[in-house]
């Protein structure tokens, strides 16, 4: 059974957020459509995620607690450096119509919304501090609405609830949703949930990262973050009416454009995460929030900030309205520490431990499930797809991309339908884009990309045999 609940000081609330992304994120950034990328072997450097997904995880909500930037400094495995993707795993409280928490959350399975999410990584400064920025990348993605609220809630969930949490009677599940897969660890199925865990993938390919870096994940709601969301207005017919969405809970886990207030980024447990890589600050985080008791230290450090909070010397926190102090904010609604929420000390055995759960002999800690790869050589090697389907007389676009370091150039050599042009992009990009002539045949146009980076005879080079097939055009063959 997994649940969620962000911290219980915000459950009652169910406030809006949104995202203002540090000065220091802007600097380098750069911002595309979610690419395809060959499956070689590209080696794991950093893995905090959790295989297989579960339908739902332990979760920070950016608009629940004003929280503009969320991450974590972390330390790599093995040697291999040039970054080609990072895995971020979200997790979905919006609802396509009806609101969170409540038996109206109403979606089409399969519906999704579109929101742009900005990952930075930093360079470590001194005394754990934000350095300079390495890259930002913001792209956009399509987001899955939670599922709808099961309607028999209060049969379905029965069996979930837990004496003494949050969800200790049924009608805390009312808005829940049933999810029917079963728990390997029991041999049941996980029941009533909260939330809809799915990963969103960023590509790279020719960013160099040193040893260990700091990584923040971003993006706007409705009230906070580079460019809020608000004010935007309800739905209400064809000229939008009611009070703007950032004025009040009406915008949250709602459709109508909001659905960025019910998204969260979703977090793994530490230890005995993470699986690869390492956490040099184990109890800590990095945090951009304006409002200061969502900090461990109370905002100690400042609001409005992306720095470290927490102890790393004590691998403790203070702060009882933390979004990621898992003393507070998970062990009490799971049931898995004590009854009161607060924060255990490392080894010490909690008094008050809750009925059915074994003894709390060391708080976990929660860090945002990430997962980062990288190339496993520098080389050239193109990474977009082979073929692509164009209509003659319609706007067409040919992404092509590739790793390697440097950014290799790129060629093409052969034929392709007229009205097209090849464009190299920059970065180790290049795009094949125009508007196909109806005067070409029908068929299959093939040519050869070519991307090199390196000196030498053999080395350094990727070729990739491309095909567009053209339709809408003459028949026949060509």
């Amino acid at each position: 059974m997994r649940k969620f609940l962000v911290a219980l000081t915000t459950l009652s609330t169910l406030g809006v957020i949104a995202l203002v992304t540090s000065p220091a994120a802007l600097a380098r950034p750069h911002r595309h459509a979610a690419g395809v990328r060959a499956s070689a072997a590209e080696p794991t450097i950093y893995d905090s995620t959790i295989t297989p997904l579960p339908g739902s995880l332990e979760s920070t909500s950016f608009a629940a607690t004003e929280t503009s930037e969320y991450g974590n400094k972390i330390v790599f495995a093995g040697n291999a450096r040039v970054l080609s993707t990072a895995e971020v795993t979200l997790d979905s409280f919006a609802c396509q119509s009806g609101q969170g928490y409540s038996t109206t959350c109403s979606s089409t399975p399969g519906a999704t919304f579109t929101e742009p999410i900005t990952l930075n990584i930093y360079n470590v400064g001194a005394n754990n501090s934000v350095g300079s920025l390495i890259v930002s990348d913001t792209q956009d993605f399509s987001i899955p609405y939670q599922p709808s609220a099961d309607p028999n809630y209060t049969t379905d969930c029965a069996p979930d609830v837990v004496p003494n949490t949050y969800f200790s009677s049924v009608s805390a599940f009312a808005g829940a949703w049933y999810d029917s897969a079963v728990d390997p660890s029991t041999g049941n199925p996980i029941g009533c949930i909260f939330g809809f865990a799915n990963n969103v993938t960023f590509d790279f390919g020719h960013v160099v990262l040193p040893d260990s870096v700091i990584y923040g994940i971003a993006y706007d709601t409705s009230n906070y973050g580079q460019s809020p969301d608000a004010p935007l207005y309800q739905v209400g017919g064809l000229t939008p009416t009611g009070s703007p969405q950032g004025d009040s809970t009406a915008c949250y886990s709602q459709t109508s454009g909001c659905g960025y207030d019910g998204l969260n980024v979703a977090n793994s447990i530490e230890p005995p995460n993470p699986t690869v890589g390492s956490d040099p600050n184990l109890g800590t985080a990095y945090l951009d929030t304006s409002y200061a008791p969502f900090y461990c230290d109370n905002g100690a450090g400042g609001t409005g900030t992306f720095r470290i909070d927490g102890n790393p010397v004590t691998q403790d926190c203070t702060g009882t309205g933390s979004p990621y102090n898992v003393g507070y904010s998970f062990s009490e609604a799971q049931g898995l520490c004590d009854t009161g929420g607060a924060e255990d000390a490392p080894g010490a055995t909690v008094a008050g431990t809750l009925t059915g759960t074994p003894p709390c002999t060391d708080s976990p800690y929660i860090i945002p499930a990430v997962k980062f790869t990288a190339v496993a050589t520098d080389a050239a090697l193109i990474t977009s797809a082979s073929s692509a389907s164009a209509v003659a007389g319609s706007s067409f676009s040919f992404p092509i991309t590739t790793t390697g370091v440097p950014a290799p150039t790129i060629m093409v050599k052969g034929k392709i339908p007229h009205g097209l042009t090849f464009t190299n992009t920059g970065n180790g990009s290049a795009v094949i884009s125009g508007t196909p002539f109806t005067s070409d045949r029908d068929g299959t146009y093939r040519f050869t990309l070519r991307a090199s980076n390196l000196p030498g005879p053999g080395t350094g080079r990727s070729r990739q045999t491309v095909t567009i097939t053209l339709t809408g055009g003459k028949s026949g063959k060509q």
